[in-house]
């Protein structure tokens, strides 16, 4: 460790008399340096992997090795080192090829005089340098963070008209349904009541969906998911999710198919809100058809699937499926929701120690597994 204000000066010189010259030099001009002398290219090497150097003063003409060996090397390892020829009588030619070599200057030995002003002048270039350099980083460092941050305040916005606008639809149907209710009770039949009451239902249902998920993603991506882990009959976790969807579902078969021996270990809400994502998607992207649900015992894991009949998903749509805001259009046209529940589901297997995929192909339906623990 070099005392404040004293320099690192790596001297590449054959002889000690002529080194000791140069240090006289510099001392008596009032430059305070710490010295190490090289004369060969793997010492030369060894001392720039060592330790930073503030300055390099090389002798042009060596015995085996020439300065501008020494340049070149100090250039490809060490750019940012000012380069210094001190060297004897050197002509015109040698010394223009010395300084496109990348040198900063040259001096003679016999006029050691202008040395420690060029150690000076290129000490203090180099810290401009590196100066500028930090600014420049500093500054691309600020218009990055700045780019992060529209980008963060373009995608909140989106985000606030996109969740702003699918609120609405269920909250519109609700609306709409029990104002008619409400104005029109004594002129409407049992029947039209039945319906409106159930399409008041349906879209509170919905909108409970869109704010459960939004709940469970907010709660993950602060890392304040609650785990209430406790052994459960995966078969009454099925049916009770069943129950709420096949009111909205009438013309679809639901297939379960899950032994009466396995018991798993979950957050059974976390797992009712897994399977009502996945089940309601399988409702909501394949036409009136058989929707099977399975959950099968392997290697310390309970495997559960969810199949559809729909029209697949392709290998591009696929990878795409587990993030936010991705809906694929439906055999139908567009579907409600926020395009949240796989992210959601992703989210919540993986917070119980399981996995969640997809295997398709197009025309042939969809199959969605996960994994949770068995007991």
């Amino acid at each position: 460790m070099t005392e404040p204000n004293r320099y690192r000066i790596l001297l590449i010189e054959d002889s000690e008399a002529d080194a000791a010259l140069v240090k006289q030099q510099l001392s008596r001009d009032g430059v305070r340096a710490s010295y190490q002398r090289v004369d060969n290219p793997a010492d030369l090497h060894m001392a720039l992997e060592k330790e930073p150097w503030d300055i390099a003063l090389c002798d042009y003409a060596m015995p085996g090795f020439s300065g501008l060996e020494a340049m070149r090397l100090i250039r490809g390892e060490k750019p940012e080192t000012p380069c210094i020829i001190v060297s004897g009588q050197i002509g015109e030619e040698v010394a223009v090829e010395a300084m496109k070599a990348g040198a900063s200057d040259y001096i003679m030995k016999d006029k050691l005089k202008r040395l420690a002003p060029a150690v000076r002048r290129e000490l203090e270039e180099a810290r401009m340098r590196l100066e500028k350099q930090r600014i420049q980083r500093t500054l691309k460092d600020k218009e990055e963070e700045l780019l992060v941050v529209r980008e963060l305040e373009r995608a909140k916005d989106e985000f606030i008209g996109f969740v702003s606008h699918e609120l609405r639809t269920p909250i519109t149907v609700i609306i709409g349904a029990l104002s008619t209710l409400l104005t029109a009770f004594k002129q409407l039949s049992e029947e039209d009541k039945l319906e409106l009451a159930s399409d008041a239902l349906s879209g509170a249902e919905g909108l409970a969906d869109i704010i459960e998920n939004l709940l469970y993603l907010a709660r993950s991506q602060m890392n304040k998911l609650q785990m209430r882990r406790e052994e459960a009959d995966p078969s009454e976790i099925i049916s009770g999710v069943l129950q709420k969807i096949k009111g909205g579902a009438a013309d679809y078969q639901f297939t379960v198919e899950c032994p009466d021996s396995i018991r798993i270990s979950v957050d059974t809400t976390m797992m009712m809100v897994i399977l009502n994502n996945l089940i309601s998607n399988a409702v909501k992207y394949s036409p009136a058809s058989e929707v099977r649900i399975s959950v099968q015992g392997k290697n310390g894991m309970a495997l559960v699937s969810v199949s559809d009949r729909g029209r697949g998903i392709s290998e591009e749509d696929q990878k795409k499926l587990f993030s936010a805001f991705e809906r694929l259009a439906a055999a139908s046209g567009p579907v409600g929701g926020l395009g949240l529940g796989l992210l959601v589901c992703r989210r919540l297997v993986e917070a119980q120690g399981g996995k969640i995929w997809v295997e398709s192909r197009l025309g042939q339906g969809s199959t969605f597994y996960f994994t949770v623990p068995l007991v």
